[in-house]
């Protein structure tokens, strides 16, 4: 039997090769090939004012659905609601959302710490993630959220 079998499958060898090289070739993918790429670069690096910027943030976590606070939450250990302005940018570059050094500075000026060189992460975070939901709200059933 297994003689037979050995001389079945030496007689199909060819066939089944040709088989599974055009069943291989259906499943081939083909990438254009693209010669002009450049790099990521931020375009609009001068919002006009402090909305406006946070406007492009909202934007992008919006359809990323990102969690900001996720990503600066652990860089505050006593939970003082208040990160390094270092640390608040590399949180920031983690979440996927780089700012230029603009924006950088117009957020590290509006929402400065107790602390020097430290930046009040949670108020930023609110202000941020309110375009998933608005904070508090059940403390005023009343309000329409739209």
């Amino acid at each position: 039997n297994y003689y037979d079998f050995c001389r079945d499958v030496d007689l199909y060898e060819d066939d089944a090769k040709e088989i599974s090289k055009t069943h291989a070739d259906a499943f081939k993918v083909t990438r254009p090939k693209h010669h002009n790429l450049t790099p990521d670069t931020i375009t609009n690096d001068k919002p006009e004012d402090l909305e406006d910027l946070f406007t492009k943030i909202r934007r992008k976590i919006k359809q990323q659905r990102i969690r900001v606070s996720e990503f600066l939450r652990d860089f505050d250990k006593l939970r003082c609601g208040g990160i390094t302005n270092y640390q608040f940018r590399l949180g920031m570059n983690m979440a996927g959302l780089p700012l230029s050094n603009h924006e950088y500075q117009l957020i590290i000026e509006n929402f400065p710490h107790q602390k020097d060189n430290h930046v009040r992460w949670r108020d930023i975070c609110d202000k941020i993630e309110e375009v998933f939901t608005t904070k508090s709200l059940e403390k005023a059933p009343m309000t329409q959220v739209f």
